[in-house]
């Protein structure tokens, strides 16, 4: 068994002459709903110039001819002729059974009747009896109709309430199609409102196990006369093209991974690999991988501002998004990272010199201070996890067993940390009670408050922004760091929120997005300062991007 099923749009029936209309539509002018709105007597407004048809609308030209379902001679019906050609012709055989889809939004918008342009008169329910004459004389069969009738919302031009609707609608009336299991459903969805198209294209392949999708199109024969065609395609080709579109869609929401997944499963050629190729690309750059092949080079300096250009990019993306927890998070990586290459920079070519055991040695400072994944901080061993200056010692060529308090406090002070300074001098200074000295704690030379003063001391230009300010205050209050709440507490995050952090726990209020917050007060003097330093990246340019994967897949 065979089943078709169909929708019915406003420009399927048309009237191929005017010469009858006037005295059809005298016969209801009086009668409701056409008294309501008597604009319709003239059909030559409604002439379409290139096909010399007339496209009534169709709930006034089912009422005109509601007393002559039989009559139709002064009738066209261009799709479904081309669908009758088609399963005469290619196919042989007519289906078994036959469901017509109208539409009835008369309960929405019985206020609109006045209006001749309201989509309540392009409804098609009241084309019921022409439909059902047509499909009796010209395909042997009494089709089956199902209305769609919205009873709240704003028409069926609305694409979620409309997919609901359509979803609703084709599951309660499957029964009364008896089928077996394994039937083969033809569907016909082009007709009616994008909104019912889509929907029902979507819903009949999850509703249906074996789908075909009839389709008709137009065309110019050799005079130049607009005709119709049908031809028909493939569920699997429409399935394919329905995740090509969900997966574009991933990647416009930032989504890469997702979109991915989601290509593998429909790649079929060399084309689809190399889409693959680049979202997989994407996937990795997303995730900060791979600016450089080894590992120890992702500490250099070009390689680690690429990366804070490209987490900008992703952050904005983020913001832009909604997703608000991931942006901050990455947002703070950023920070430290520009700190870290921005201090690795400006020291790589500086020099210390040193009196160790009355000899004077001179070094250069990335022989001293180093950045890996302990941090940015003196040189050290991983190895000598008690003795954590033994390296630095054997550099120095001291013996393991000499402190060499000085001499690092001594090569701070020659690459320009600020040792002495007053602002933060609590935060790396203590008195030891018992040894009753003053110590400076060099583990803390890497954190973001001793990073940006070094900072600032190296490059006295710098004009940092209002978040890198305030997160290199030491005894900022917990509450108030929403990167420490979200972190830590994993607590929620309003926009408000995130624009005051933005601003460095400020309030401003000329913001009142955080997407233009961001843009102005962290990006825009971000990539200035960048620029400022000197320090080396390429403009990426993110969206272009995501756009160009996007147009790329099909």
């Amino acid at each position: 068994m065979t089943i078709w099923i169909i929708t019915m749009g406003n420009r399927d029936v048309q009237l191929k002459s005017n010469k009858n209309w006037e005295s059809l539509y005298e016969e209801v002018r009086f009668d409701e709903p056409i008294s309501d709105c008597d604009k319709f007597w003239c059909c030559d407004e409604f002439e379409d110039k290139e096909t010399k048809r007339f496209l009534i609308p169709a709930r006034v030209l089912g009422l005109a001819y509601r007393r002559h379902p039989d009559n139709y001679q002064d009738l066209a019906f261009p799709i479904l002729d081309s669908f009758h050609d088609y399963f005469k012709k290619k196919l042989g055989a007519f289906p078994d059974k036959i469901v017509v889809l109208l539409t009835d939004q008369s309960a929405i918008m019985a206020s609109q009747v006045d209006n001749k342009y309201s989509p309540y008169w392009q409804d098609t329910v009241e084309l019921k009896p022409i439909i059902e004459s047509y499909f009796r004389q010209k395909f042997q069969i009494n089709p089956q109709f199902w209305t769609l009738t919205p009873e709240s919302g704003r028409g069926l031009d609305h694409w979620d309430k409309t997919l609901g609707l359509v979803e609703t609608t084709l599951y309660a009336k499957q029964a009364e199609l008896e089928m077996q299991g394994d039937e083969l459903v033809y569907i016909s969805h082009q007709a009616g409102t994008p909104a019912i198209s889509s929907a029902v294209q979507f819903v009949s392949l999850g509703l249906f196990p074996r789908v075909e999708f009839l389709v008709s199109y137009q065309y110019y024969d050799d005079e130049e006369c607009l005709q119709s065609q049908a031809e028909m395609i493939a569920s699997s080709r429409y399935w394919r093209g329905m995740q090509v579109q969900k997966a574009k869609q991933l990647v416009k929401d930032g989504l890469p991974g997702a979109a991915l997944t989601l290509y593998q499963g429909i790649s079929e050629t060399v084309r689809d690999r190399d889409i693959e190729k680049k979202l997989d690309d994407l996937v990795k750059g997303f995730n900060l991988e791979k600016t450089c092949d080894n590992r120890q080079d992702e500490f250099e300096v070009e390689a680690a501002i690429q990366r804070v250009v490209n987490a900008l990019d992703l952050v904005e993306l983020f913001f832009a998004k909604g997703n608000y927890l991931q942006g901050l998070t990455l947002l703070a990586a950023a920070q430290e990272t520009f700190l870290k290459g921005a201090i690795k920079h400006e020291l790589e070519a500086k020099t210390v010199n040193l009196q160790v055991k009355g000899v004077n040695k001179r070094l250069s400072a990335p022989e001293l201070i180093v950045w890996n994944d302990a941090g940015l901080g003196f040189i050290r061993n991983p190895q000598d996890k008690k003795y954590r200056d033994n390296e630095l010692k054997r550099r120095l060529q001291v013996d393991l067993k000499q402190p060499i308090f000085d001499e690092k406090l001594e090569t701070l002070k020659q690459l320009n940390f600020p040792v002495y300074n007053n602002d933060i001098k609590s935060v790396f200074w203590f008195y030891d009670k018992k040894n009753k000295k003053d110590c400076f704690q060099f583990h803390k030379i890497g954190s973001n408050t001793g990073m940006y003063y070094w900072l600032c001391n190296l490059r006295p230009d710098l004009k940092t922004w209002k978040l890198l300010t305030w997160i290199a205050q030491y005894e900022r209050e917990r509450e108030a760091d929403l990167r420490n709440q979200l972190m830590h507490n994993l607590l929620g995050v309003e926009p408000q929120e995130v624009i005051g952090y933005l601003l460095g726990n400020q309030r401003d209020n000329r913001y009142t997005d955080v997407i233009s917050t961001y843009q102005q007060e962290v990006k825009t003097p971000f990539i200035r300062e960048i620029k400022r330093l000197n320090l080396p990246f390429e403009e990426r340019g993110l969206s272009e991007e995501l756009q160009h994967i996007v147009d790329s897949m099909h």
